[in-house]
């Protein structure tokens, strides 16, 4: 069932062309992500290696927390009937977003998912498990960016705990990329001085 009129956008999905770009568009986003992050660690080469890592570690499992947080206050929307706070007009209702059929993944609330996911990355994080945490949030960044298409393409409704979400898992991406790329770049200066 899609709430937008049919054809607004030529088809489901809008960029057919993309999927097989992805791969390449991938790897170099990673570089490019690789030399920015190298760069904008250069001030911050004053705060000694440990501290870093611990700041990025908990940094994470608190955003998880707070993503948490959100997602759970989604799930209450998903099972609620009654008018949410965050429905202010029909562009921006978190009960359409919450109550469609896209909300449901095999009759488990996206919301719970996102709960699960949450927790996950922030127990991957406090166990100091860096690869992990960064793979767990791409796959996280993924099923967001997925889920905010859908309300863009099919809704043509946002949800403000969605949008939120999406920012928490776009941060935790960045700081696990940071976290990773600070090991990677630490065996690379090791490798290069024997």
């Amino acid at each position: 069932m899609l709430l937008c009129e049919p054809g607004r956008l030529g088809s489901a999905f809008p960029l057919p062309w993309l999927i097989p770009k992805l791969g390449e568009l991938t790897m170099m986003m990673l570089q490019l992500a690789f030399r920015t992050l190298e760069r904008m660690t250069a001030p911050f080469a004053w705060f000694e290696k440990e501290n870093r890592v611990k700041i990025m570690r908990y940094l994470i499992a608190l955003l998880a927390l707070a993503g948490v947080v959100v997602s759970a206050l989604a799930l209450r929307v998903h099972y609620s009937t009654e008018t949410q706070p965050c429905s202010i007009n029909e562009k921006w209702d978190c009960g359409v977003v919450n109550h469609s059929p896209f909300a449901e993944i095999a009759h488990i609330p996206v919301a719970a998912i996102g709960i699960a996911g949450y927790l996950a990355l922030a127990g991957l994080a406090l166990a100091r498990q860096r690869f992990l945490v960064l793979l767990a949030a791409l796959v996280g960044l993924g099923f967001a960016l997925r889920l905010t298409s859908i309300e863009e393409f099919a809704l043509c409704a946002w949800c403000i705990y969605c949008m939120i979400s999406q920012a928490i898992i776009a941060l935790i991406t960045l700081l696990a990329l940071g976290w990773f790329t600070e090991e990677y770049i630490t065996l690379r200066r090791a490798a290069s001085q024997v």
